[in-house]
């Protein structure tokens, strides 16, 4: 072998040495290095009670560099505590209490801290609480707060729960039990409408019972609300045609049943010619229907449409149009379609409708109408 060959294997072999101690050397340091505080847990004997509310916790950590003379007791970390209320202990042990005398919600932190001043925390909050259920009673009138509102306009009433274990946003009020109480009236619910008259202006009481039954527990709120004049209504109503396949001006539509079958719709106007707005109108009528005239569909843009087919008659279909609100100067409407697929010779139907009496209506009309059906002729028999 030549001494060239040799030098350049002795160089090699050197380079390969010097790689395999640098390894060694990174492998040692990094072996070597101290883990990073970390606090794995953070246990509080009670999240939520009632004042004063005594708490145990206990938090556990792991890593960080070793202290001379740890304090934490399960661990080589300094524990320090917040308890949210102002309260603290610095160089604490991994566990500790804290007595809570007045309600409110409290973020407990506690910090690990190691050698080198590397540091962790964890936070936990406690609820503490005034009473082991709590209900205060509000109104709302178009979504918002309000504790005036006019004669006649629907108030919605609620409650606000607060209870360990029941997240009075999430939660279901389901569980509970609630009685209202507004004058002679009783409600049950979670949010029931009142509507007060005319002659219960002033301040009036609103009171709501509430009953856990899980618990055995019953708590009661009141809310005061103050009743105004309202500015008055003047609801009609009337009937017609208008939208039938036969347009006519009057109240009576004459069709030719040689020309049917045949759909046709009968339809119900409200107007408010008053001041003030109307609320909560209900609209009845009946349908008067023989076995071969059906009920078909309905259209409206305002309000609720229910029908009702008495059960073993044929003859008569009542139906109840139920109109949340009705602006001054406002007028709605309602479409009933029904299919006719024959009718007796000269056959006259009456369709009566009426509007249940509204209490803040500052006009004694007749809030009845009545449209009719007029058959004139029928088809030959075959």
């Amino acid at each position: 072998m030549s001494m060239r060959k040799s030098g350049s294997m002795l160089r090699k072999s050197g380079l390969i040495l010097l790689i395999v101690a640098l390894t060694v050397l990174v492998m040692i340091g990094c072996g070597t290095e101290d883990p990073k505080p970390s606090v794995t847990r953070l246990y509080a004997s009670s999240t939520c009670g009632v004042a004063p509310l005594r708490v145990d916790f206990r938090g556990d950590a792991t890593g960080g560099a070793s202290m001379p003379e740890p304090t934490g007791g399960n661990n080589w970390l300094l524990m320090h505590w917040d308890f949210g209320d102002g309260t603290v202990i610095d160089n604490g042990t991994s566990v500790a209490y804290h007595m809570y005398s007045m309600p409110d919600t409290y973020t407990v932190t506690l910090t690990v801290e190691d050698e080198n001043g590397d540091r962790a925390q964890r936070s936990t909050d406690i609820v503490v609480q005034a009473d082991s259920l709590q209900a205060q009673a509000y109104s709302l009138l178009d979504g918002m707060p309000a504790t005036e509102v006019e004669a006649c306009r629907p108030l919605q009433l609620g409650v606000f729960v607060e209870a360990c274990g029941f997240d009075p946003i999430e939660d279901n009020y389901e569980r509970f039990v609630f009685l209202w109480t507004v004058g002679d009236v009783n409600y049950t619910g979670t949010h029931p409408q009142h509507s007060f008259s005319s002659d219960d202006l002033g301040e009036q009481e609103i009171t709501v019972v509430l009953e856990d039954p899980t618990r055995s527990i019953t708590r009661f709120d009141t809310l005061t609300v103050n009743v105004t004049p309202s500015a008055g209504a003047d609801v009609s109503i009337s009937t017609d045609w208008a939208k039938s396949p036969q347009g006519t001006a009057s109240d009576v539509l004459d069709r030719d049943i040689a020309s049917w079958p045949d759909t046709l719709t009968y339809t119900v106007h409200l107007r408010n010619d008053g001041p003030g707005d109307a609320y909560s109108l209900t609209v009845a009528g009946t349908l008067d229907f023989s076995n071969r005239i059906l009920f078909y569909d309905s259209d409206y843009t305002v309000g609720d449409f229910v029908y009702v087919a008495f059960e073993g008659n044929n003859t008569v279909k009542e139906w109840i149009w139920n109109v949340p609100e009705l602006a001054s100067g406002a007028e709605v409407s309602i479409d009933i379609l029904f299919y006719v697929e024959i009718a007796n010779a000269g056959a006259v139907r009456t369709f009566p409708t009426s509007l249940e009496a509204y209490p803040c209506d500052t006009d004694g009309d007749d809030l009845s109408a009545t449209a009719t059906l007029n058959v004139l002729t029928v088809p030959p028999p075959p």
